[in-house]
């Protein structure tokens, strides 16, 4: 295979797969051709290679019933004649003759000799048909007497030259010669023995007629084409049909096949299926060769119907295919191209439906989807409006704050002053940040400015302790994660201790994580509340933001989640050594970036 062919292979396929890939129609629609045609395919295949070989084991079934019977019959037409030479052998005039026991006179020689030839007539006149000589031969006297086509013959014979089959007497069992090449006729013959001393006395033999056998292989013939041969021991075609018809190249392969498996009755080869039966007590064999082309020829109706057919039902399973494709995908394109139109023209598409399966439930979810959508912006219009509002009263708030601390300063109140600041500044910081990302230094400022007006409320009772990873100060990190953490301190820690009250700020960085450890003296948490606090904060982020228990921590938590994943977030460590709270923020470091 070239490389242009392997291009154009490589080439062809991506572009079947594209064109199937690029819709959910054309993908269900190959799925149902393949689930429908596929078993049409092989259905029809199956039937096909069925009747095939139903139709080898009808013909395997009836030949080999056939060609058994048929040798039954050609044994028992030789069996026939080996009859007839047992008549003549077993005649007690002919073997006391042949022994040489009978007077010798001139006489006595020539009745003998007449009885012998009346003897050969009586056998060969009824069975003319069957053969056409009879010789019996006298090893003593070194002839043979004949019936030759009803002419009789008395033939002596030179030492050292006796013909067949005459030399090749002294077998105890029924003999065949056949020629090498076809021929009308065939020897059979025995020999006679001595009853003393078993020497040979002489022989029998019969020229049979081939035609003989014809009809019984003309009922072999079921088959137009079928070749009927007779074949001796070595393999050789003595006789056939006078009709029949083979080239040597069949007649080798039929003989190939059967040297090879000659214990087998049936042989099939690529070019025929054969069939034999021994016959004469294995000195020969019927053969029957079918070509393997009469088989498929007698196939080929059923073949071409199961084509036609398996053709048909293709059709229609593509047709259907086809059908339900469009019927099961045409719902699916009407909800893709009415969320397609919404997405292009931002224009709201209902789509109104009276189906009650999933198609129709993802129709109806569409329509409640989209009539949300419509409520959730009316909502944000009305939350915009109202934080628009909402600003206001934070900047007049800081405006006027400033004008306070103006008037602490012409009053000579530095504290007042101080204070005002410190307030003004942690407005600013929630007011003027535009991103949700600060540094570590920013939010670090904002906490300690709320320990500043703490530490006021307080008169002093609040320690603040910062240790802070220089490494680490420019680290991003979402706003006002911190200060809540803190107050939490003083809302749920401080109120109950009457010491001092300690906040401790440590920042580590170790490579690419970041660590806050805030810790306070407070009352502190129990065990079983710090295991509640802890499995809360594993939580699904958006069941955080709506609850209200704990929701400062929590939607911290949720927060650093949502930025960053679950690797990140709060987790809350009871102060083994006195009392208090331990909160631990788990951070990736990023460099701010403005």
């Amino acid at each position: 295979m070239t490389n242009h062919i392997k291009n154009k292979l490589i080439s062809s396929s991506i572009s079947f797969i594209e064109y199937f890939s690029s819709s959910i129609k054309k993908k269900l629609m190959l799925m149902m051709m393949l689930i429908t045609c596929i078993p049409v395919i092989a259905v029809t295949i199956v039937a096909i290679s069925e009747s095939r070989r139903n139709l080898e084991a009808e013909i395997r079934t009836s030949n080999q019933s056939n060609i058994e019977w048929s040798g039954k019959f050609v044994d028992e037409k030789l069996d026939m004649l080996d009859k007839l030479m047992f008549s003549v052998m077993a005649d007690l005039t002919i073997t006391r003759y042949l022994e040489g026991d009978l007077e010798a006179n001139l006489q006595s020689k020539y009745m003998n000799q007449s009885y012998i030839l009346n003897k050969l007539q009586l056998v060969y006149l009824p069975n003319l048909s069957f053969f056409d000589e009879i010789s019996l031969y006298s090893s003593y006297e070194n002839k043979s007497y004949s019936m030759i086509n009803g002419d009789s013959r008395i033939t002596s014979y030179s030492s050292g030259s006796l013909p067949l089959p005459w030399g090749r007497l002294g077998n105890t069992k029924l003999t065949f010669h056949m020629e090498g090449q076809p021929s009308p006729h065939f020897l059979m013959y025995r020999t006679m023995f001595k009853f003393i001393d078993k020497s040979v006395l002489g022989g029998v033999s019969i020229s049979v007629n081939w035609s003989m056998l014809d009809p019984i292989l003309q009922s072999m013939r079921s088959e137009k084409e079928s070749l009927i041969l007779i074949m001796d021991q070595a393999g050789r075609v003595v006789h056939s049909l006078p009709e029949s018809d083979y080239d040597a190249l069949e007649l080798q392969s039929i003989q190939t096949a059967l040297s090879s498996e000659t214990s087998d009755t049936f042989v099939k080869t690529n070019t025929h299926y054969i069939f034999q039966q021994p016959v004469g007590n294995g000195n020969m064999r019927l053969v029957k060769a079918i070509p393997t082309r009469v088989v498929l020829e007698s196939n080929r109706g059923t073949f071409w119907f199961s084509v036609c057919l398996g053709i048909g039902l293709l059709f229609i399973s593509l047709a259907a295919s086809v059908m339900l494709a469009n019927k099961a995908t045409n719902p699916i394109l009407k909800l893709a191209r009415a969320i397609s139109f919404t997405a292009e023209s931002n224009h709201d598409g209902y789509i109104e439906t009276t189906r009650n399966d999933e198609i129709g439930w993802l129709e109806q979810k569409y329509s409640e989807m989209i009539r949300a959508r419509y409520s959730i912006y009316i909502e944000k219009r009305n939350a915009q409006f109202k934080a628009l509002q909402a600003q206001i009263n934070p900047h007049f708030l800081h405006n006027t704050l400033q004008s306070v601390g103006a008037m602490a300063v012409s009053k000579n109140v530095p504290e007042i002053y101080q204070i005002i600041q410190t307030i003004s500044s942690n407005f600013r910081y929630t007011m003027s940040t535009g991103n949700d990302f600060v540094t570590l230094t920013q939010e670090l400022e904002h906490v300690d400015n709320y320990l500043k007006i703490q530490n006021f409320r307080f008169r002093d009772k609040v320690e603040k302790h910062f240790y802070i990873d220089k490494t680490a100060r420019n680290a991003s990190l979402p706003i006002l994660i911190l200060q809540p953490i803190v107050e939490n301190a003083f809302e749920h820690g401080f109120p109950y201790t009457k010491a001092p009250w300690i906040i401790r700020i440590d920042v580590a960085r170790q490579a690419d994580k970041i660590w806050i450890i805030i810790e306070d003296n407070g009352i502190g948490i129990s065990p079983e509340r710090q295991e509640e606090i802890n499995k809360r904060l594993l939580e699904d982020p958006g069941d955080v933001i709506v609850s209200t228990d704990n929701m400062a921590l929590r939607n911290i938590n949720a927060r650093i989640g949502i930025h960053f994943g679950r690797p990140y977030g709060l987790m809350i460590v009871a102060n083994s050594e006195r009392q208090g709270t331990i909160v631990i923020v788990t951070l990736p470091y990023i460099q701010y970036n403005e």
